[in-house]
């Protein structure tokens, strides 16, 4: 299935390219990495820097992200992707 904008905030995210493109903490603003944790409030980013690698917890509620899929580029409301994963699907399933 196609990564679109209606059913991206459906859709695992672990393993996609994200971007912080707003929040409310403005040290967040353009950190970029690689989504490897999806919880019900929070996502965790690895971010590459140089040769150093760490991991960072993003609140999703207060973001907005630029999420990178082989489908294309799409701009998502943290606030849109609250919930565990499966609960998100389950959301989708029920309309």
């Amino acid at each position: 299935m196609k990564f679109t904008s209606s059913n991206i905030r459906f859709r695992p995210l672990i393993g996609l390219k994200l971007k912080v493109i707003s929040s409310t903490d403005p040290s967040l603003l353009g950190v970029s990495g690689t989504v490897v944790g999806d919880s019900k409030n929070a996502l965790r980013l690895r971010v590459e820097r140089g040769d150093r690698k760490k991991e960072i917890t993003i609140i999703k509620l207060h973001s907005t992200f630029s999420i990178t899929t082989p489908d294309g580029d799409f701009i998502v409301r943290g606030l849109d992707i609250i919930g565990r994963p499966e609960e998100r699907l389950k959301k989708a399933i029920r309309g």
